[in-house]
């Protein structure tokens, strides 16, 4: 366990597992302390759609792409 003192004066460097769900587990690899972590990009969170449909219009690259290989 953590020693309270340590953890206030550590400066922390996190080791966090990978997002799985809609938390992730870090630990400080200099003091051991254990927290959670939340798991979003910016303006959504863990399980909210991510606001590309499936009719979306895809970029003029990709487009071309799918294009030129329905051709071959």
């Amino acid at each position: 366990m953590v020693k309270k003192s340590e953890a206030e004066n550590c400066v922390h460097h996190w080791s966090i597992q990978a997002a799985t769900g809609p938390q992730s587990k870090g630990e400080c690899l200099n003091c051991g302390e254990q927290k959670q972590f939340q798991n979003y990009v910016e303006a959504s969170t863990w399980g909210e759609s991510s606001g590309i449909k499936s009719g979306a219009k895809k970029a003029p690259a990709e487009a071309k792409k799918a294009e030129n290989s329905k051709k071959s």
